[in-house]
């Protein structure tokens, strides 16, 4: 059995067939990439390519990350076989996540493709209803720092929400 360190990637980019995802990151934040096909699961079932955690003083964000060509299907099927593969949920004890929320935790799915993939809206509320992952799809290059700030934003936007709500009640 691989242990997941020694599936740690080195940097702050993974690639692969002309597709990546990077970061810039700054003093106050850290990223970890870690190899899950073929290093940490290397079984025959289907599995995203990466893993990848997220932390600032603030947030946590976990992403699967699969790069794929053009088959958006294939890459849902590799991200439902990850998260249910017995070692993987070992690892990150995902049905017990739920007091994350309250801490800014935010689970993406992230998926990096060649031209000609489109995700619907179903799609994604599904995945998110099922397995409490949002769904991105970004082109060739993602630039995670862009999808961190997206997802802060819409956190302070509803927690701000939150307090004006509760403000209001007890009135």
């Amino acid at each position: 059995m691989t242990p997941l360190f020694d599936c740690l990637v080195n940097g702050t980019r993974v690639s692969e067939n002309g597709k990546s995802v990077s970061i810039s990151g700054d003093r106050n934040e850290q990223i970890l990439f870690f190899r899950i096909d073929n290093c940490y699961i290397k079984d025959e079932s289907k599995k995203c390519d990466y893993f990848a955690l997220y932390s600032d003083s603030n947030y946590k964000f976990i992403f699967l990350i699969e790069l794929k060509g053009i088959n958006l299907a294939k890459a849902i099927e590799q991200f439902e076989e990850t998260i249910t593969n017995e070692k993987f949920k070992y690892i990150l004890n995902i049905h017990n996540c739920r007091k994350c929320n309250n801490y800014g935790c935010i689970k993406l799915l992230l998926v990096v493709h060649g031209r000609g993939i489109s995700s619907n809206n179903d799609l994604k509320d599904r995945i998110y209803k099922k397995y409490k992952f949002i769904l991105e799809t970004e082109e060739l290059n993602c630039d995670l720092e862009e999808i961190i700030n997206k997802y802060k934003n819409k956190h302070n936007i509803h927690k701000s929400k939150l307090k004006r709500m509760l403000s209001k009640r007890r009135r």
